[in-house]
């Protein structure tokens, strides 16, 4: 029988927490000596459950995995509403690693599947392409701001200037790896995704990353639920009774993607533009048919990967993308 061995991860300790007859705790370093204690001080039959906390619980995950010990990473939202349903009081790294314990012995969370170390790199280098284009056009918003200025500096816009230069630069280098990583590691995931009429080389990246390579999730409903494409209803007796709107709990960068997509999509995807027809004769707004066409999209490239196959239109219409 497996004990759940709950941790709270932060940035310079870990809290270790089991029930047994009595209750077991430690706080270790979260470093390698730290992990060597775990596995010291841990039942041989643990499974070791922790939140995905940035990049804070990533060494002590693999490091276990390395040494054959079955892991779960929860999304931290997941714990606090298992905290909120037991009435939990406490709040300090002791408690909250029972509280993952808990949650692990009350709710048996899958194992994890750890992402490939390219999928790893590939987030990290999408996350700074996204930083960089943030800061980009805050500089472009600068340059503006200061040209207005009747004593506008003329330092000030070249340093600005140069740094945007910079920035160009960088976003190239950047681009051309994440280009030369799914080439080389996810040949064939591209190829049929960008094969699908109206996604392209960027949003088809996009989803290898979010997906992890297609391992991650069984199908295009689950992947469209993490990205934020799924509408959420609010009724309740008569004085509650909203339109359905997306979640936005998932990867909003992706969802921007995928919006630009439909809109192509709904000219040169037959079951897209069936599904945008459909939700536009039944009267609902031409944006909500887009966040259909969206999700349609995801299913469609979850499909076409799982069979391993190329985009026909036929199969676009096919009840299995519905």
């Amino acid at each position: 029988m497996k004990t759940y061995i709950g941790i709270d991860v932060s940035k310079a300790t870990l809290d270790i927490a089991w029930r047994e007859k009595t209750n077991k705790h430690f706080k270790v370093s979260n470093d390698l000596n730290g992990f060597k204690e775990i596995i010291r001080k841990c039942p041989t039959n643990s499974h070791f459950v922790m939140e995905a906390t940035g990049v804070y619980y990533l060494h002590l995950a693999y490091f276990l995995i390395k040494h054959n010990f079955d892991i779960s990473v929860v999304n931290p939202l997941s714990i606090k509403r298992f905290s909120q349903m037991t009435l939990s009081r406490s709040k300090t790294d002791k408690a909250d690693s029972f509280l993952i314990a808990d949650y692990a012995s009350s709710l048996t969370p899958k194992t994890w599947n750890a992402p490939k170390p390219k999928i790893l790199e590939m987030q990290q280098l999408w996350t700074l392409s996204d930083k960089i284009i943030t800061q980009k056009q805050m500089l472009k918003n600068q340059i503006e701001a200061f040209a207005r200025n009747p004593f506008a500096s003329k330092l000030a816009l070249l340093s600005i200037k140069s740094i945007l230069k910079i920035l160009d630069k960088e976003m190239l280098r950047i681009e051309k790896e994440l280009d030369k990583i799914v080439s080389t590691f996810y040949p064939r995931e591209i190829e049929i995704v960008e094969s699908i009429p109206g996604i392209g080389s960027k949003t088809s990246q996009a989803l290898i990353i979010v997906s992890k390579g297609f391992t991650e999730f069984e199908n295009g409903r689950n992947l469209c639920s993490f990205i934020g494409l799924t509408p959420r209803v609010s009724q309740s007796g008569t004085s509650l009774n909203s339109k359905g709107k997306i979640t936005k709990m998932g990867q909003g960068k992706i969802r921007s993607l995928l919006y630009m997509c439909a809109l192509t999509a709904v000219r040169k995807n037959a079951g897209c533009k069936q599904l945008y027809e459909r939700f536009v004769k039944l009267g609902k707004p031409k944006k909500v048919a887009l966040v259909a066409v969206a999700a349609k999209l995801v299913r469609q490239a979850v499909t076409m990967i799982k069979q391993d196959k190329l985009f026909e239109e036929k199969l676009s219409l096919s009840p299995c993308f519905q």
